[in-house]
């Protein structure tokens, strides 16, 4: 195949991965939005967040950095990768996991 179809398919391929990540970070935000818009009686704020979308909110942020510093950065002209990996889960997470 030639190159210039891998480029192609490339572009392709970058391109509906952001897109995916741009409508679950929409999707994301949005129900932590609607979450804490509950209103009470006096038209106060009254909504609170619970862990699942605290931990949906930051999958769709890693999935998207991933995205953005493994595959949109090296492919860009002016710009690199930032250095430090994106963490797949809390550190304390993951502190409890190694010290089993």
């Amino acid at each position: 195949m030639p190159s210039d179809e891998w480029d192609h398919v490339g572009r392709q391929l970058l391109h509906a991965e952001l897109a995916e990540c741009r409508f679950a970070l929409d999707a994301a935000f949005h129900e932590a939005e609607e979450a804490l818009a509950v209103l009470n009686a006096n038209d106060e704020y009254a909504g609170d967040l619970d862990p699942e979308h605290i931990i949906e909110l930051r999958r769709c942020l890693n999935r998207a950095r991933r995205n953005v510093e493994n595959y949109a950065a090296p492919v860009t002209d002016g710009v690199e990768p930032w250095g430090e990996p994106v963490p797949s889960m809390p550190y304390g997470k993951y502190r409890e996991i190694l010290e089993g």
